[in-house]
């Protein structure tokens, strides 16, 4: 457990770099950096569990249903995180509502919320539709998993895109 513990603060660490150099950070101070590295946090926790469990192959294993809920677990909690975080982070850049139409950094935003809303109906489906009756859609159930991280790793990408447009205001 305690190799665990350093893996898990070293990622933490990690992490923060990222959130320290954020323009939400430079801008917003203190409250900015723990709000990014919480969405950061989130966000890599939420990839990495389902990332892993359809690489791992989960489904294929007897304590399936218990891991899998698990993960579902630990996946809406980061949703609820995400949430919350993305909106304040938001608010650090666009001040108005014209600013998501009229700049770059807006259109990719509206791009990364759109994406991000499907993959949430997707994550639900599986939760609320195919999680309680597992035994007869297992396949169902795959095949949603792995289209949803297919999503997430989208998500990834378009926010790749976000911290590299220009902000909509002046620093």
């Amino acid at each position: 457990h305690l190799l665990t513990v350093l893996y898990c603060l070293a990622s933490l660490g990690l992490l923060a770099t990222f959130s320290a150099l954020s323009h939400a950070t430079t801008m917003a101070g203190t409250p900015a950096f723990i709000t990014d590295l919480i969405h950061m946090s989130s966000a890599s926790l939420w990839v990495g569990a389902i990332t892993f469990s359809v690489l791992d192959k989960a489904w294929k294993k007897p304590a399936f249903e218990i891991t899998i809920k698990r993960v579902s677990n630990l996946a809406l909690l980061c949703v609820v995180l995400l949430v919350g975080t993305g909106i304040y982070v938001a608010t650090v850049h666009i001040k108005t509502f014209d600013a998501l139409f009229s700049t770059a950094y807006g259109r990719v935003l509206l791009m990364k919320l759109a994406v991000f809303s499907v993959t949430l109906i997707l994550a639900a489906s599986n939760r609320w539709y195919f999680m309680p009756q597992l035994l007869g859609r297992k396949n169902a159930f795959q095949k949603v998993l792995v289209f949803e991280v297919f999503l997430l790793v989208t998500v990834l990408v378009i926010t790749g895109l976000l911290t590299t447009s220009p902000l909509p205001h002046e620093m």
